[in-house]
């Protein structure tokens, strides 16, 4: 089965309990989900370097999870 992690405040790999359930489960495989929504972020009055430091860890994220694989 794959599983689905979805990221939404929390970007951490390490002591990522929702992340460790999800790959122990697996046997085909993991996606993990982060939405971006600029309108909710407009909406919550997100500045231009929140949007920024979130896409920046994002990249991150996304870079740490590959070495994982």
């Amino acid at each position: 089965m794959r599983t689905l992690t979805w990221f939404r405040t929390d970007l951490r790999i390490d002591d990522n309990r929702a992340l460790h359930e999800a790959s122990k489960s697996a046997t085909n495989g993991m996606v993990a989900a982060f939405v971006v929504c600029p309108e909710q972020w407009r909406a919550h009055d997100w500045g231009d370097s929140k949007v920024e430091f979130v896409l920046r860890n994002l990249r991150d994220l996304s870079a740490a999870l590959e070495r994982k694989c």
